[in-house]
């Protein structure tokens, strides 16, 4: 299972380094490696999650986002072979939005229920004055 996991850890992080260099529109001879190591990520993750699950544990479940990125990769493959250019999914990416909202939700359930949006603003303006102060 180790050998699994780090080839699979292996692959995401050529996929991934691979997709930060690159530009909007990725050529056909650059996409191909990256969602083959795409693919090669989501059969490790596959084949990890049958073994547990086959001794009654679930320590990959197939979520969600497994399943948008399997189709991220096929829509890369499918755009390289039909155009010869595959859109860089990275340009659609929110890391930074999503990190705000997981934020801002601990925020609000660190508060009591009956002034929660007010509570929760001042939290949030509390912690933006620390992270300001501290730079």
């Amino acid at each position: 299972m180790f050998a699994i996991e780090a080839s699979g850890t292996k692959a995401m992080n050529f996929l991934m380094r691979g997709l930060h260099q690159e530009g909007c529109w990725i050529p056909r001879e650059r996409v191909i490696p990256l969602y083959r190591a795409g693919n090669h990520m989501l059969s490790c993750y596959q084949f990890m999650a049958y073994k547990t699950l086959s001794r009654g544990q679930t320590h990959f479940n197939m979520i969600p986002k497994v399943h948008m990125f399997h189709h991220l990769m096929e829509e890369m493959e499918y755009q390289s072979v039909r155009a010869g250019w595959a859109w860089n999914c990275i340009i659609d990416a929110c890391y930074q939005e999503e990190d705000f909202v997981g934020r801002a939700s601990y925020l609000t359930r660190c508060v009591s229920i009956r002034c929660q949006v007010y509570r929760a603003i001042q939290r949030y303006l509390a912690q933006l004055n620390v992270s300001w102060s501290v730079r």
